[in-house]
């Protein structure tokens, strides 16, 4: 019986973390999109071209932007871009952080969500489309909610909830909002246990209206010449 009641309270725990996790899921910060001008230009020890900007223009570069001189984009000609980093609250530490393919499309992207320096949130890309993500919801640079992603809809999500580098929550998807089941994972070992359909919703209750009482008809009066006819049928009678 406390076997079963400790089992109960850690499904209770990761479907708590899970919530929880949602409700923390943190927009991602605006990229900054406004006219760019460069404010220096020089190169790193890695030999890619850095081009720094002052965006909202308090003389400080709050944008950096990494090309390979070496490498050309085949259809401009230009230097490809390889990375940009991004300051958005001008406290001096990058917050965004895009990587890109030689083609110019994002490969990679990387979000410091609490602004204190530190990686919080990664997309990853293929052919302009994000196929994975990852979440650090405990902010302690490890990632424990794993979104995948196919054709630009919500597949699968996994969670380690524990922190102890294992997966334990599984939530399959159809069509991008609707969850398929929930795997969940009772003895630590990182593989599902127990496959649950998710819980849903009743139908709203709709308050069952009063009904009317019953009408009671009341006889009609004959008239008085049919009441006449029927009285002299009984004296014939």
């Amino acid at each position: 019986m406390k076997g079963l009641l400790r089992i109960g309270i850690g499904i209770a725990v990761l479907f708590a973390f899970m919530a929880c996790a949602e409700q923390k899921a943190v927009q991602k910060p605006d990229t900054m999109k406004v006219k760019e001008e460069v404010r220096v230009e020089h190169s790193d020890p890695g030999n890619l071209t850095i081009r720094e900007f002052d965006m909202n223009h308090d003389k400080q570069p709050d944008m950096f932007k990494f090309f390979d001189p070496q490498t050309l984009n085949p259809t401009t000609k230009e230097p490809v871009l390889v990375k940009r980093e991004l300051d958005l609250n001008s406290d001096g530490k990058v917050d965004v952080w895009t990587m890109y393919g030689v083609k110019g499309d994002v490969t990679q992207e990387s979000f410091d969500l609490d602004y204190d320096g530190k990686i919080d949130m990664v997309d990853y890309f293929s052919k302009g489309a994000m196929i994975r993500q990852e979440i650090d919801n405990q902010f302690d640079e490890k990632p424990d909610v794993f979104k995948f992603y196919s054709k630009g809809m919500l597949i699968r999500k996994e969670a380690d909830t524990n922190g102890d580098g294992k997966v334990n929550y599984w939530e399959e998807y159809l069509g991008g909002n609707q969850i398929k089941r929930i795997g969940i994972d009772l003895d630590g070992d990182g593989v599902v246990d127990e496959w649950k359909k998710p819980e849903i919703e009743a139908p709203t209750e709709v308050a069952p209206q009063e009904e009317a009482a019953p009408v009671e008809e009341t006889p009609k009066e004959e008239p008085k010449e049919q009441k006449e006819t029927k009285k002299s049928k009984k004296k014939k009678k």
